[in-house]
């Protein structure tokens, strides 16, 4: 009885951790869809982050590219790591890029000023 107790309880414990990082590892993947179709097309972290003068909220990067945020990013600060993604589309023969940011887990919707 004792040896089957002791080989149940390991089988258990792995099954529990198994079973809650498969339902973390599900919702990262939710996002992920998000960005179906873009391209990573650089890496960087936040050098300077705030607001400008029309209260609206922009990150700058270390590699010199600045984006606004089209939605709240309170959570965001300097020294984070900042993936760039990039999407083009063609609309009545113009070139259209849009830009999504993935920071700390986080995919923001942005527009690139600079």
């Amino acid at each position: 009885m004792k040896l089957i107790i002791i080989l149940i309880i390991p089988l258990i414990t792995s099954f529990s951790l198994i079973h809650n990082n498969h339902k973390a590892s599900k919702k990262y993947l939710i996002d992920f869809c998000d960005l179906v179709g873009y391209t990573c097309v650089d890496c960087s972290s936040i050098s300077k982050q705030g607001e400008n003068e029309d209260d609206e909220e922009y990150a700058k990067l270390f590699n010199g590219m600045t984006f606004k945020f089209n939605f709240s990013a309170a959570l965001i600060m300097e020294g984070d790591d900042a993936a760039i993604f990039v999407r083009d589309i063609s609309y009545q023969g113009k070139s259209i890029a849009i830009y999504k940011l993935v920071i700390e887990d986080e995919i923001y919707d942005v527009t690139k000023t600079r």
